[in-house]
């Protein structure tokens, strides 16, 4: 289901970048692979009528580090989902809030793209 079926406004924070501007190399497929996922995410576990941001800027005194961050208002999660968001083996099946079906394997994909960018999660 999309944004636009659940009324979900998305929200682009970040600003452009003037004097702080950074360059960063990556594997265009990966990292848009994992935004999709996380945006995709993001709205299937929201409420309709809410919304998503994301937000992007230099972390870190000597702007060597770039933090995204997609932010929902969503159903939230258990501390046991937390401890298993990463491990295969604990996959569960869970449901967003129009009964939108996750596997979990997404994120175990995001990870992995992210790990090979030597980045984090």
């Amino acid at each position: 289901m999309s944004a636009v079926n659940k009324n979900i406004s998305i929200l682009l924070l970040a600003e452009k970048p003037q004097e702080n501007e950074m360059a960063v190399f990556v594997d265009e497929d990966m990292i848009q692979t994992v935004l999709r996922n996380l945006l995709t995410n993001a709205i299937k576990f929201s409420y309709e009528n809410s919304a998503v941001s994301i937000d992007a800027g230099v972390y870190h005194d000597d702007n060597r580090f770039l933090l995204v961050s997609i932010k929902d208002e969503g159903i939230g999660m258990s501390p046991n989902s937390i401890n298993n968001l990463f491990k295969i083996k604990s996959m569960v099946h869970s449901y967003g809030t129009k009964n939108e079906t996750g596997t979990g394997l997404g994120l175990i994909v995001v990870k992995d793209f992210l790990n090979k960018h030597n980045c984090e999660i």
